[in-house]
């Protein structure tokens, strides 16, 4: 069991770092873009009060809560087989 945990822990770590690269990412891209509106003199909060009224959601919340099977760590789904294989190829993805 404690290789599982450790296993689990490694990715923990990694999603951490993921989520941090993604983090600072997303804040570098809302900085660029604050500075692109600036020079093209868009007034964003127009844009916004339009979206506020005449958007509507388009989706519904259908995430289902995880189940307590037990089974599911000795016999992995595609789900998780789908959750490694996109493991193996984030390894490859270089974040700047």
């Amino acid at each position: 069991m404690s290789r599982k945990v450790e296993e689990l822990e490694a990715t923990i770590s990694e999603l951490e770092s993921t989520v941090q690269g993604l983090t600072e990412e997303l804040v570098d891209t809302k900085e660029k873009l604050r500075v692109i509106e600036e020079e093209l003199g868009i007034d964003v909060s127009e844009i916004d009060q339009h979206r506020s009224v005449n958007v509507e959601p388009e989706y519904e919340n259908t995430v289902e809560p995880p189940q307590n099977d037990t089974n599911q760590v000795d016999n992995p789904t595609a789900d998780q087989e789908s959750t490694e294989a996109n493991e193996r190829i984030e390894e490859d993805i270089i974040v700047a």
